[in-house]
């Protein structure tokens, strides 16, 4: 008999189950009352009945509730659901990971000057007015590969737009983090060529296209 309870108690965990549950509870005392010639079925009263499975069933809605409503907001930050930007399923480890990750960024920070000082291929003074870019973590090939480009550019004459590392960065509100809106962003348009912006709703789009003009 204990193993059926327990069987039970397993099933509702299955929201359905649950429901159909307190359906089972409200026609059984409502089947009660008609043979005992009550007027009320259920009442609050009933809820300590020994075998009443509603305060069970309340228990489990409770906790599935919140523990749903935290599983959707975790899969929505770390799903492409074709709004926003993903993030890293352990981003909720970030301020661990932060102390850690401030000591590779910087140990990394020097190989990418000297990768990036490489791909200038010699250039002249005109180049060293501006300092050696820095690659972002994390960056795909081509991301890498254009900013190699721009870096080593010392005629710009075919490129009347040139960006190099813009960053914007929100202040924080409501006792929230900064917002990130560009992390950083280099390229160079060459002359007659057609450039759009493409990416999800929260990519930095329209904040890029803001500062630049």
């Amino acid at each position: 008999m204990d193993q059926d309870k327990d069987w039970i108690l397993f099933v509702q965990w299955v929201p359905a189950w649950s429901l159909y549950r307190c359906l089972y509870e409200m026609a059984a005392y409502a089947q009660l009352a008609v043979y005992r010639d009550e007027r009320m079925g259920l009442q609050w009263s009933n809820l300590g009945d020994a075998g009443n499975g509603m305060p069970t069933a309340w228990i489990i809605f409770v906790v599935e509730w919140a523990l749903f409503l935290m599983l959707g907001w975790y899969l929505e930050q770390v799903l492409g659901n074709g709004t926003g930007v993903r993030r890293h399923p352990l981003f909720f480890l970030d301020r661990i990971r932060g102390k850690n990750k401030a000591a590779a960024t910087h140990q990394a920070s020097g190989r990418a000057s000297l990768e990036l000082a490489a791909g200038a291929h010699g250039a002249n003074a005109n180049h060293d007015a501006h300092p050696v870019m820095m690659l972002a973590d994390g960056d795909p090939a081509d991301v890498m590969a254009e900013r190699l480009r721009v870096e080593a550019l010392t005629d710009y004459s075919n490129h009347p737009i040139v960006v190099r590392d813009i960053r914007k960065v929100f202040p924080a509100m409501d006792g929230g983090k900064p917002k990130v809106a560009v992390r950083t962003m280099t390229l160079g348009i060459q002359r007659g060529e057609c450039f759009g912006l493409l990416g999800p709703n929260g990519a930095g789009k329209t904040t890029t296209i803001n500062m630049l003009t």
